[in-house]
């Protein structure tokens, strides 16, 4: 195992890329995969309140400051954020992944379960092509076209849309989005080699043999990954847990914070049993 990396930001060479990596608070361990041209500072809202309970390994998505190849396939980027895991210092931990990072995570938790404890998947779905085909056509178009960052209005505009939710209803949660988006923009290569390594993955045919206790998170208002995605998810995976967020659209991890990280730490929380840890392949108690 190697030493643990202090807290703050560094960069790791993993699969030929170099990655950006984010290392806070103290506890037992939280593996975070971020979405479709995600960077760290998009998970600050929910980092806030789990930092406090939790060591976060953060990292940008692969490729986000700009590709070194034509597409990121999920298994090469699984790979990658295992890699990660082992460099700071991990050899078991939890995993949450958001949107394409959950994505990641369900083919993290099938190649590695020795590494994956417990997993928590975050408007997420199976597959790109079951989410197309259950999504809102006019926000999947917006979500395929990253030349909107070039042009910050119409950029904050079609992103209210696109994310549905309380960032659509809220000006205020859109343009708190919208800031740190501006901040740190994905490449356009990067974007569209993260879209494109996509393409291909199904894990419907394999969930059945998911071991690890999981927590399927999602809005029931979200344009772009329809709400049905997550109860498939839930259905399939022998241990999965379906919990949804009223209203909620795409963008629950930042504009709902406070609801995604009670029921992340309620599902992670150890509970005792006879002065015993619970049984971590089993599902914890609900509150």
């Amino acid at each position: 195992m190697t030493a643990h990396l202090s807290a703050g930001d560094t960069t790791i060479g993993v699969g030929g890329e170099k990655v950006r990596v984010r290392v806070r608070g103290s506890g037992p361990p939280l593996l975070m995969l971020m979405g479709l041209g995600g960077s760290i500072e998009l998970w600050e809202p929910l980092a806030d309140r789990l930092a406090g309970h939790r060591r976060l390994i953060m990292f940008d998505t692969p490729g986000f400051g700009g590709a070194s190849r034509w597409r990121y396939p999920v298994g090469e980027m699984s790979a990658m954020a295992g890699a990660i895991a082992r460099e700071t210092g991990h050899e078991r931990l939890d995993v949450l992944g958001v949107s394409l990072g959950g994505l990641v995570a369900q083919d993290l938790a099938r190649r590695a379960p020795d590494l994956v404890r417990r997993l928590v998947l975050l408007s997420t779905c199976t597959g790109a092509c079951r989410a197309v085909l259950t999504a809102d056509p006019l926000a999947m178009a917006i979500l395929g076209n990253p030349v909107r960052y070039l042009v910050p209005p119409v950029n904050k505009m079609l992103t209210r849309y696109m994310m549905g939710g309380r960032t659509r209803r809220s000006p205020q949660d859109a343009t708190r989005y919208d800031t740190i988006r501006q901040q740190r923009r994905p490449s356009i290569r990067g974007y569209y080699a993260q879209m494109l390594g996509t393409v291909g993955f199904v894990s419907r045919p394999w969930l059945h043999t998911l071991v690890q206790p999981t927590l399927v998170l999602h809005g029931t208002a979200d344009p772009l990954i329809d709400v049905s995605n997550a109860r498939l998810l839930a259905d399939r995976i022998p241990h999965g847990w379906l919990e949804t967020i009223d209203g909620g659209g795409h963008l629950i991890l930042f504009d709902q914070a406070g609801e995604c990280a009670t029921a992340v730490e309620a599902f992670l929380r150890p509970l005792q049993r006879g002065g015993r840890p619970e049984d971590e392949n089993r599902p914890a108690d609900r509150p």
